[in-house]
């Protein structure tokens, strides 16, 4: 992941509630699984093999974010574990197989937590964070990011 798609990822950790935060969890582990996908394309064996370690480590914070007092805490576990697993298997068999099947569900799985977090109505779970405004000013040719209400004790990395 290079530092544009970190930076990107800050910002919206920074603005995000708490339905919004799982959705990041499940971009930032597809954008782990592209660069697997890239790696092994490449024949990067080393760089395979870590971007799915950074893509399972997404998938064990997303079982960490479960509560089992839902019932659909089970469910989504079962399918976590199913990506897990797919994720190990193309680890050891250094095949993209199990890549692709783990990557399917993945987005599925997003696609509804994208819809649940237009009615998550809480709000930002990060309330002392710098806010970002993207175009308040802009130099020829590209638009200039502004921080509003700077808190220089307020730092944090994705």
């Amino acid at each position: 992941m290079d530092n544009t798609k970190q930076e990107e990822f800050t910002r919206r950790i920074g603005n995000a509630n708490k339905t919004e935060m799982i959705v990041i969890v499940y971009d930032i582990a597809l954008q782990y699984a592209a660069d697997a996908q890239n790696a092994y394309n490449a024949g990067d064996m080393t760089s395979y093999c870590e971007n799915l370690t950074r893509t399972r480590k997404c998938v064990d914070n997303l079982i960490e974010a479960l509560n089992f007092d839902i019932d659909i805490s089970n469910q989504l576990f079962a399918l976590y574990n199913f990506v897990k697993k797919n994720l190990m298997n193309a680890r050891i068999t250094r095949t993209d197989s199990g890549l692709k099947d783990a990557v399917k569900v993945l987005k599925d799985m997003r696609e509804i937590f994208v819809e649940l977090a237009k009615l998550d109505n809480s709000g930002v779970m990060m309330d002392s964070t710098q806010h970002v405004v993207t175009g308040m000013t802009y130099g020829k040719g590209m638009l200039n990011d502004s921080v509003v209400n700077a808190d220089r004790s307020t730092t944090f990395s994705v």
